[in-house]
């Protein structure tokens, strides 16, 4: 069983991994002005999605599922 401040601290965690991705797959993309693009979304919804985390914290499953959600989309974007 994680404990108790990890699970406190896992959206921070899915930040940073989404982060960390999302630079690495920054570089080299198939077509940069679509990856641009598509990334419109990632630079709108990211930083709503921190803001909500100090207004109104959501469950860490809605963390876990709105982070593949956007994992999935940067990974569609790097090869479009």
């Amino acid at each position: 069983m994680p404990s108790k401040k990890f699970l406190k601290n896992y959206p921070v965690c899915l930040f940073f991994l989404f982060i960390a991705l999302w630079i690495i797959l920054a570089v080299k993309p198939v077509s940069r002005f679509d990856w641009l693009l598509e990334n419109v979304v990632v630079f709108l919804f990211v930083p709503f999605i921190v803001w909500t985390y100090y207004r109104a914290r959501l469950s860490n499953t809605s963390y876990t599922l709105i982070t593949i959600f956007m994992l999935i989309h940067i990974i569609g974007a790097h090869y479009t």
